[in-house]
């Protein structure tokens, strides 16, 4: 993107969830754990981006801080960043 931050869209579909409390709630929990990943520099993304995660699975099961790793290898994995 030509702007000065990153963008991050969620999408979690219906069939993942038809509850939109428990979608929106991921999501939020899903953008929380990006900006607190940028924030602490554990990673560093090589440019803006604009990035877009697509949840697959539920993740009913999940706390805050697994999703935030998670989403930290995903990261890395995928090759927008990389570890400092």
């Amino acid at each position: 993107n030509n702007f000065n931050y990153y963008r991050l869209a969620v999408v979690i579909s219906n069939k993942i969830s038809k509850k939109a409390v428990w979608r929106n709630r991921w999501r939020r929990q899903i953008k929380e754990a990006f900006k607190a990943i940028i924030k602490e520099k554990e990673i560093i993304l090589e440019k803006k981006q604009d990035l877009i995660i697509i949840v697959k699975k539920p993740l009913f099961r999940e706390d805050y801080k697994k999703i935030k790793n998670s989403l930290n290898d995903l990261l890395v994995g995928a090759g927008f960043c990389r570890r400092p």
